[in-house]
């Protein structure tokens, strides 16, 4: 009796595990089918498709001229006596990207110092109220750039500095002058340029009698052409 109750049980648990085992298979390849089905499907097109649309832009660039020649004019203050127009030319030659060589030559003229208009008299003949000065000056193009007109127009444009060193003819004597400046350009087309420009002159003078730095502030707006 023993014997038939142990092998009953014994074919129960074997009945039993043998089911197990078909139903994993079964669900096995029912992920199986159901993951190559999800592989298999087409991907879903986007609602929206963007498109984008390119501008072309016109750069002003200077092709390959090295050589410029320019005109400025604008204000000039001597010290002591006064501001006053001033105007002038300058040469540069752009020796890289980066640096150029600007020589600059500009002329004004003084009017009364405070002193000559408190007392009522003249210090300086109206020859010597001429004022001439030319220098040679290294720039550094600081920050280069682009300045945009409109959707599809660009410019070339630099913020550079400048220092140099000349000479200053004014009150009868010449003076050796230290300059240094700060200036923007613009290029307008691959031959033509516009900048503005500030500028301090320094030089020793005794003019109003005890020996002085005098510092002449300029400021200027130019054209240059290249060639």
């Amino acid at each position: 009796m023993e014997n038939r109750v142990f092998l009953f049980l014994l074919v129960l648990t074997l009945g039993f595990s043998l089911g197990n085992v078909s139903a994993a298979e079964a669900d096995g390849a029912n992920i199986t089918e159901e993951t190559s089905g999800d592989a298999e499907a087409p991907l879903e097109e986007p609602l929206i498709t963007p498109t984008v649309k390119r501008n072309k832009i016109k750069l002003a660039r200077i092709d390959t001229e090295d050589f410029l020649i320019g005109i400025f004019g604008g204000s000039y203050s001597i010290e002591d006596f006064g501001v006053h127009p001033v105007y002038g030319a300058r040469v540069g030659l752009l020796l890289t990207e980066t640096f150029f060589i600007d020589a600059t030559m500009g002329f004004s003229k003084a009017g009364p110092s405070s002193a000559e208009k408190l007392f009522n008299f003249d210090l300086l003949t109206e020859q010597e109220r001429e004022l001439v000065y030319y220098d040679v000056s290294v720039g550094y193009n600081l920050f280069p750039g682009e300045a945009f007109m409109g959707d599809d127009t660009a410019f070339v444009t630099t913020l550079y500095v400048s220092v140099g060193a000349g000479s200053t003819q004014f009150a009868g004597d010449d003076y050796f002058t230290l300059v240094g400046g700060i200036g923007y350009r613009i290029v307008l087309t691959d031959w033509m340029a516009a900048q503005v420009d500030f500028r301090d002159h320094i030089f020793e003078s005794d003019i109003m009698g005890d020996a002085e730095i005098k510092h002449n502030i300029e400021y200027t707006i130019g054209a240059s052409w290249f060639f």
